[in-house]
């Protein structure tokens, strides 16, 4: 292709009355090449006689000043072969049958594509590659409906994935959970951090989002998360229990995108990927699960605190304005899934891959379980037992050893190599082990009075009788909890010296009138 600048000089050098020939030889092009831009010249010139506005001689001026072109529209590609497109046609052929099968996660990328045709000894770059994947599927791009809405009319809901490393979750780094909310309207965010991506998540997520929004959004618009959607029948989604128990409650309406159409839900899924970056991009470790829920938050309101480019407003401001339309708040539901399990012969339930004790009057009886996303709560007969923390992972233990009073008055022997010991605590572990190894029934009754009033409270009647230099014995640490500490004075030291100044005080300035006289 020739440049702007030789195609001046074409003209240039015709105007000045030199023939093809050499103007040719002096341009080093080709007379072919000399004689299409002299005739387009002509033809231009022509044209802008006959012209009758000055928008016809702008438009003529605009041609002759125009870059040279080439049509290359019917020029076939060198080393895109017809044995190239016909493998390119049957992987994408390959793909269909793979998307309408339901593995779309399966389908060939065109990277991938290109890989496989490297492999076959195929001489071709992945540029050409994807130019001729496009003229085979020759798809037309799609126009998209930008949607208007009003205050507090609708939400947009998504999980989304983050790697992190909390120490009293897991040492190691894993995959956690974001649940994540925006307002259409405002743009306002709410995140939540989470372990799993379940029922319990799903439904204590949107609680904590209500009461932190102070009302109920008009319509929530979900993708097909197996949370949100129980399956499909006959290309229509039946809700699962979780939403509809939600739905039902707070009275807002649900609305699904169409399957892998992201851009239906663009705020929010947008909305992910900025919080997940503005979030956790400087900072993957914590040492607790609170301490990252802490930061998330913060982050969170910062970002709503910060003002919009698009409406010069923040979106905490835009929240403001929804409040008045929302739907009104309620009554928190009680966001437990429902379990039930039998209690084994070790006095444990086994909860989400997961062993938790239970007292052992319970063996072989079924007890209910509420399941929330950081604990278990365990009922008998519609009566509370106890309250568990969740156990992340699989086969852990949760063990409390008071459980088991009643199995180690009738096993003492039994606690030296027990489960339970080993999963206890490492100061009761050593308080065994310095003082109770030889006298298990006393180390039972030592249970009994932590039981009976507290761990820290017996760990605080121990340190005391340590720092005394008394032995440890059960009936010393209970004379201990029966000793009422003294009530201690506020500051009696700093009374006593204010006192005896006022006295020196008083003293010197009858001295300095006089001194003491007598009648």
């Amino acid at each position: 292709m020739i440049t702007m600048t030789k195609k001046h000089e074409i003209i240039k050098l015709h105007l000045e009355g030199l023939n093809k020939s050499r103007i040719a030889r002096e341009l080093g092009v080709t007379r072919d090449t000399v004689r299409k831009y002299i005739k387009e010249y002509q033809a231009h010139e022509q044209e802008l006689e006959k012209a009758r506005s000055e928008a016809e001689r702008e438009s003529i001026i605009l041609k002759v000043n125009a870059k040279p072109t080439y049509d290359t529209s019917k020029r076939k590609p060198h080393k895109v072969t017809d044995e190239i497109i016909a493998r390119l046609e049957t992987m994408i052929a390959e793909n269909e049958t793979l998307r309408k099968g339901g593995n779309r996660k399966l389908m060939r990328k065109r990277v991938d594509m290109h890989e496989v045709l490297m492999k076959e000894g195929h001489d071709i770059s992945y540029r050409s590659v994807c130019e001729a994947v496009n003229r085979i599927v020759d798809k037309p791009k799609e126009a998209f409906i930008r949607q208007v809405v009003s205050p507090g009319e609708m939400v947009e809901f998504d999980w989304g994935e983050v790697t992190l490393t909390i120490d009293d979750i897991d040492p190691r780094e894993r995959r956690f959970l974001l649940a994540v909310f925006t307002l259409h309207y405002s743009g306002h965010r709410f995140a939540a951090l989470y372990t799993l991506e379940n029922t319990a998540s799903f439904n204590d997520a949107h609680v904590r989002y209500f009461e932190a929004i102070g009302g109920v959004p008009g319509e929530i618009v979900y993708d097909n998360a197996k949370t949100a959607v129980k399956r499909f029948v006959q290309r229509k989604r039946e809700l699962s229990e979780a939403l509809k128990r939600l739905k039902n409650y707070y009275g807002f309406r649900v609305r699904f995108t169409n399957p892998y159409s992201g851009h239906e839900k663009g705020a929010v899924e947008r909305s992910v990927e900025f919080v997940r970056r503005r979030t956790f991009s400087g900072r993957q470790h914590f040492r607790t699960l609170a301490e990252a829920k802490a930061h998330l938050s913060a982050k969170v309101e910062e970002l709503n605190g910060r003002k919009q480019q698009r409406t010069e407003r923040s979106a905490n401001t835009g929240l403001a304005e929804e409040r008045t339309e929302l739907l009104p708040s309620r009554v928190p539901l009680d966001t437990g899934v429902l379990d039930e399990a039998k209690v084994n012969k070790y006095s444990f339930i086994y909860v989400d891959s997961n062993f938790y004790s239970v007292p052992d009057h319970l063996v072989g009886k079924r007890v209910s379980i509420r399941k929330y996303p950081f604990s278990i709560r365990v009922l008998h007969k519609d009566r509370h037992i106890l309250t568990h923390p969740r156990i992340y992972g699989k086969n852990g233990h949760r063990v409390e050893i008071t459980h088991y009073i009643d199995t180690l008055e009738k096993k003492p022997g039994a606690i030296k190599r027990s489960l339970v010991l080993r999963e206890s605590s490492d100061w009761l572990q050593k308080i065994y082990q310095s003082y109770y190894s030889t006298t298990p029934k006393e180390f039972v009754k030592l249970l009994e009075l932590i039981k009976s009033h507290s761990l820290d409270r017996i760990k605080r009647a121990i340190a005391r009788l340590q720092a005394t230099h008394r032995p440890v014995k059960t009936d010393l640490v209970r004379q201990e909890l029966s000793i009422k500490p003294p009530v201690e004075m506020e500051h009696p030291s700093l009374d006593i010296t204010a006192h005896a100044k006022s006295q020196l005080t008083s003293i010197t300035e009858l001295f300095a009138n006089g001194g003491v006289t007598h009648d």
